[in-house]
């Protein structure tokens, strides 16, 4: 996960590591207990960590005072740490494990009566205000493209089609878009001035692709775990969520790991068909001057 100055964070069990362009480490800080999530704000400026318990190894220098709600005991803690100073700049207790997404300004989550869903976004548990209503059968993806805008991914009531849109975080609608199919393990890569975003899903293969047999018989994709699934990765302007480009990769990589922007957005690297790690950043460089984004 990037967080700015071309740095990327590294997670090795209960310790984070800040790694740089040449790959040296430096370690930022182990836990005193496991810890449960790890993510970055979009803007790199805010590492967000869970952890169980009351981790005595986070010195908590928040100012000012928490909301009642957050000041029970808690089986777990969400610390939202200053990228540079690792200085909690405030903390979320709950009694549940969340993978929590957010920005530096805040979270968003939904509430939900039936197939109607509040989505709602604030800085704390206490402060969140109403940001979309929206129908949906399943529970809605809530993606950040930027650091100010959301997308809130959700299956229409009837037939197979899956509906994006996109919000500022103040609850602006800016648009929405209706895919052919449902989208799962969804992942966004932004460029850093977050003028563009690359959003990469999972989806049913077409059926038309077939495998291919040995000279044995055996098919090319008996042990395939990935069987019949494909990796998409689609890039888009933020703002209008005009298309740039959309391309399938393979294999496929579930966590969507397997790209990424140029500082500007302009250029694309996406790691496919290999399996040396050295050759794979030869292609990567390579196919980056070929696709870059117009």
């Amino acid at each position: 996960m990037g967080f700015g100055n071309g740095r990327f964070l590294l997670r090795k069990l209960n310790g984070l590591y800040a790694a740089d362009s040449s790959l040296q480490e430096n370690l930022l800080m182990n836990f005193s207990t496991d810890l449960l999530w790890v993510t970055v704000t979009p803007d790199g400026k805010q590492i967000v960590v869970e952890t169980a318990g009351d981790d005595r190894s986070v010195k908590d220098t928040q100012s000012g005072t928490e909301p009642a709600s957050e000041k029970a005991s808690s089986k777990y803690q969400i610390r939202f740490l200053d990228a540079t100073s690792l200085a909690v700049q405030r903390t979320l207790k709950l009694n549940q494990i969340v993978n929590l997404d957010a920005t530096s300004t805040g979270f968003a989550d939904t509430i939900h009566k039936g197939d109607l869903w509040l989505v709602r976004f604030g800085p704390s548990l206490a402060e969140r205000q109403n940001l979309a209503r929206v129908r949906s059968h399943c529970v809605p993806e809530l993606i950040y493209s930027s650091s100010n805008s959301l997308l809130i991914g959700r299956c229409p009531l009837t037939g197979d089609e899956y509906s994006v849109s996109a919000f500022t975080v103040t609850g602006r609608r800016l648009w929405r878009q209706h895919w052919g199919q449902h989208r799962y393990y969804p992942t966004v890569m932004r460029s850093e001035d977050s003028s563009r975003f690359g959003f990469s899903t999972l989806r049913v293969a077409p059926t038309s692709d077939s495998p291919t047999n040995s000279a044995d018989g055996s098919s090319s994709m008996d042990n395939d775990p990935n069987r019949g699934i494909e990796q998409v990765i689609e890039i888009y302007e933020t703002a209008s969520g005009s298309p740039i480009q959309s391309l399938r990769a393979s294999p496929v990589v579930m966590s969507g790991q397997n790209f990424s922007f140029s500082p500007d957005g302009r250029r694309l690297a996406v790691l496919h068909d290999s399996t040396s790690s050295f050759t794979t950043c030869r292609r990567c460089l390579r196919r980056s001057r070929r696709n870059s984004l117009r």
